[in-house]
């Protein structure tokens, strides 16, 4: 943006050199090989990595062209959820007006292979503000252009940067605007430290699931095989056209005097958060609601935040976390509580009466996890290591919903032992293997 006055995008004719197309506030649109405001002169780049638009298309309404991306997407795309279609093209008319959020959701295509997770990726890149399909490449590629150009970034099989913590790291921090990435730097044999602003909108796709940290900042789209004939290659010239008149969109939204004002969708957010108790999801569709034309797509996309924070809150239900929360209740109720204390192998063994031997946990794990839920350790007779009661804590994960399902298990019929319960277990089975043997070695020829 040219201060707060106008606005201006990089364009391409037909084997023609890129050059700025500028619009500002009460004037006709310009053409110029250069711009500048108050403090910078810009420039066109050569060459850029994303599919330019060609100029500035008008459009009948805003409903008008998010019913065409929705029916371009529809053609290109098959997902299992038809309501995704609504929440790819909010998200993508929101990416047109980056300056306007503080929060950059990002999507996560999740599936097995041959699911159409690229071919998502490709068509979002084809509509997206400046979307940048940017495959194979490194960690240390991406720092400067994405602090220049705030582009929307497509990352492709997303299951090798699980062990690139730089990359997690680069995604964690760029969600939300204002945070900082550090990247250190030598200079004639000393270190310094740079600062990268690498805030926009990314989509992510893999087969695999991402670290818990990053994926908490996903809208999480499952993909599958198509069941319906759809395009076999994108096409380029309706992608075009979609882009010309998104970036018309852009322009008119951008620099419009009664621009609408947001305040209702946020009092709405804030009442989404009451509902599902999940802030950081309202955050991911907060700029979707914010963008979508109409009360009945607005509610469409709160409908699917709902149920997206229930599939969310449902796998957190399945953590270690809530599983040792689960065996600490079920300690209590079977009266294993001494002066406010409980052992952390008497947890230990609740929770090991459901699991394999190979599966087993150890002491040190049911401790960590103890502390991480908020529980004070300390040291009980004989040296063992208990936890402390804590009732205003208990009440306190009991609003929390993802610790629901720890306090509506059932208890399991078996009581817990401290001593090892898991090694006893192991020795039952040998005995019983023992007599069995024992049992039958007339049988066995000498």
């Amino acid at each position: 943006m040219l201060e707060k006055y106008g606005v201006f995008e990089l364009a391409q004719q037909p084997h023609q050199q890129p050059f700025f197309i500028i619009r500002k506030k009460n004037t006709a649109l310009q053409f110029a090989s250069e711009t500048h405001d108050n403090t910078y002169t810009y420039k066109p780049y050569n060459k850029v990595p994303w599919a330019l638009p060609t100029e500035p298309q008008d459009y009948v309404t805003t409903l008008d062209l998010w019913n065409e991306v929705k029916e371009c997407l529809y053609a290109h795309i098959d997902l299992p959820d038809t309501d995704s279609y609504e929440v790819l093209t909010a998200w993508i008319f929101a990416s047109w007006l980056i300056e306007k959020w503080t929060i950059a959701p990002y999507l996560f295509a999740f599936g097995s292979f041959n699911t159409g997770k690229t071919r998502i990726l490709e068509v979002l890149a084809k509509l997206s503000m400046r979307g940048w399909l940017a495959l194979y490449i490194s960690t240390a590629s991406l720092y400067r252009p994405v602090e220049s150009w705030h582009p929307t970034l497509f990352l492709d099989e997303a299951e090798v940067y699980g062990t690139k913590h730089e990359m997690i790291g680069l995604l964690n921090g760029s969600y939300r605007k204002g945070q900082y990435v550090a990247r250190q730097r030598e200079t004639d044999g000393d270190y310094e430290t740079d600062f990268f602003d690498c805030f926009s909108f990314k989509a992510i796709a893999g087969t695999k699931e991402l670290a818990k940290t990053l994926q908490s900042r996903c809208i999480i789209l499952r993909t599958s095989s198509a069941t319906r004939k759809i395009k076999f290659f994108v096409d380029e010239k309706r992608c075009t056209q979609l882009r010309n008149k998104l970036l018309k969109w852009r322009f008119d939204t951008l620099l419009s005097e009664d621009l609408e004002d947001f305040e209702d969708i946020l009092k709405s957010c804030e009442d989404l958060v009451e509902q599902i108790g999940n802030q950081r999801e309202v955050e991911l569709f907060y700029p979707l609601i914010s963008v979508a034309p109409t009360q009945d797509i607005k509610k469409r996309l709160i409908e699917y935040a709902k149920r997206s924070a229930s599939s969310k809150l449902e796998e957190l239900s399945l953590t270690t976390e809530a599983t040792c929360l689960s065996a600490i209740l079920q300690a209590k109720e079977r009266g294993l509580m001494k002066n406010g204390k409980l052992l952390i192998c008497e947890i230990t063994g609740i929770v090991n009466e459901t699991l394999s031997f190979s599966e087993q946990w150890k002491e040190r794990h049911t401790s960590t996890l103890c502390s991480r839920l908020g529980f004070q350790k300390a040291r009980g007779t004989q040296g063992k290591a208990v936890i402390i009661w804590s009732q205003p804590l208990v009440d306190r994960l009991r609003k929390d919903q993802r610790y629901t399902s720890s306090f509506t298990l059932p208890l399991p019929e078996t009581s817990s032992k401290c001593s090892n319960s898991s090694n006893e277990q192991l020795n039952e089975a040998e005995k019983t293997s023992l007599d069995w043997l024992t049992k039958n070695q007339k049988d066995v020829p000498t």
